[in-house]
């Protein structure tokens, strides 16, 4: 204990770079996901996704949509394999369901991406009120230090164990969707026109979105999950350790105001 009472700034700096680490991490997290998406435009709660939706830097649904318009004909070109539909989870092959589900996951990751900001700053806030606390430098801890070095490690404990939830339900649609998202992504991304032209085989060759960030965002959310229960256990070990200095002033300042 002599070893956890003699590191106090050593172990409060480092929970600070790990929650840092979330806010940080969280600015990169749909990065992956960017071209899984479809324009649409917005009247009150009305969503409307189209073909010749554009946004201000002219990008359009236009390939999308005939890419999944020429499998629903018939495919004409050979764009489509057996089981490309099922691969979907079984979805009819129409434009507009596969529309939708890439608007869900967009608007669903969008949320995650958000949480992750916002939760990582209130855990930033939880933070610096234990710095308030002198948590990190005092050596004697008191009721004060004791209330907020475990309250306040517990609420960071809560809001991560909530982004690890919010997380799961987005790499679960992920997973569900990889290949109708991998597809739409490589419609969305810079070389469109080409990837609209191609087989669904070849398509398939370029694949690059996986679960990767999700996994690894799942293991950041459960590092900091433990490092908030070891602080909050430190600061009771602490508070108990240090208990006998702490009676021994509090019987002088007695004593003095006597």
């Amino acid at each position: 204990m002599n070893f956890l009472t003699k590191h106090s700034k050593a172990f409060y700096y480092a929970y600070g770079i790990l929650i840092a680490v979330v806010i940080i991490a969280g600015l990169f997290y749909a990065s992956q996901y960017a071209d899984i998406r479809v324009l649409f435009s917005k009247a009150g709660e009305m969503i409307t996704i189209e073909s010749d939706t554009t946004d201000n830097l002219n990008r359009t649904n236009k390939y999308v949509y005939e890419y999944f318009e020429n499998i629903a004909n018939g495919d004409p070109y050979g764009f489509a394999v057996s089981g490309f539909s099922s691969s979907f989870g079984g979805y009819s092959t129409t434009t507009e369901t596969y529309a939708t589900l890439v608007y869900n996951f967009q608007v669903q990751l969008s949320t995650v991406n958000s949480l992750i900001i916002n939760l990582g700053l209130g855990s930033l806030v939880c933070f610096a009120l234990l710095l308030v606390l002198s948590n990190h430098n005092r050596r004697i801890y008191y009721k004060s230090n004791l209330i907020g070095g475990i309250l306040l490690p517990v609420l960071v404990v809560v809001f991560m164990v909530i982004l690890l939830i919010a997380n799961f339900g987005v790499m679960g649609v992920f997973n569900k969707n990889s290949e109708l998202f991998n597809v739409v992504s490589l419609l969305q991304g810079s070389s469109q026109i080409a990837a609209s032209q191609s087989q669904y085989a070849v398509l398939k060759q370029q694949f690059s979105c996986t679960s990767l960030t999700f996994v690894l965002f799942t293991v950041l959310f459960i590092i900091v999950i433990a490092y908030s229960v070891f602080m909050a256990v430190y600061a009771y070990l602490k508070y108990k350790v240090t208990a006998e200095e702490r009676a021994e002033i509090e019987k002088k300042a007695v004593a003095n105001n006597d």
